[in-house]
């Protein structure tokens, strides 16, 4: 499994994200659209405040696993990302393959910033630890509601980092997973 890039990665990533994302839609519709682009980050700040919890307290009494609370995060981002990209309004209703487009839209962004970054900073997330990462992403929601509260239009390259750095986090758990195969 070493031969796996994480380009590789980061594309089964973002592939089950859409899933998962489809899915809901089936049982929930675009209810989503109902969060404002500050509840949708309140969202994704309460489940790395739980990530954190998780790790700190080595105690999970809910049950759900680390990687479904980064896969929330990842999630969460893209309904920000289209709704601000999109400047879809509260409470719209969406044609479902409007949303998947969007979100493929979306996910593509993230994947280029990521191609990015990667090159210039060679991969240094590989060095972070689970409680790093996480400390980066409620960094980077922290100045995105800031940036919101003052402006009103929250900063899609914070986000865009965010959904970044929960990809990290999920590929270093799948190659732990097949580490300890």
């Amino acid at each position: 499994m070493k031969n796996k890039t994480t380009e590789y990665y980061f594309d089964e990533l973002i592939a089950e994200a859409m899933k998962i994302g489809i899915e809901k839609m089936g049982h929930y519709g675009t209810s989503w659209t109902s969060y404002d682009p500050d509840s949708l980050l309140m969202r994704m700040l309460n489940k790395a405040k739980r990530i954190t919890t998780l790790i700190q307290t080595k105690e999970n009494k809910v049950g759900e696993k680390i990687s479904g609370e980064f896969k929330e995060i990842l999630n969460y981002g893209a309904m920000l990302c289209m709704m601000v990209e999109n400047k879809i309004p509260l409470d719209a209703d969406l044609e479902p393959d409007d949303v998947t487009k969007y979100r493929e839209l979306c996910f593509q962004k993230v994947k280029e910033l990521m191609i990015k970054k990667n090159h210039d900073y060679g991969e240094a997330w590989r060095a972070m630890s689970q409680m790093n990462i996480v400390s980066e992403i409620k960094v980077k929601i922290r100045r995105t509601r800031n940036s919101f509260e003052k402006t009103q239009n929250p900063l899609l390259e914070n986000v865009y980092d965010i959904m970044n750095y929960c990809a990290f986090a999920l590929i270093l758990i799948e190659e732990k997973i097949h580490q300890d195969l």
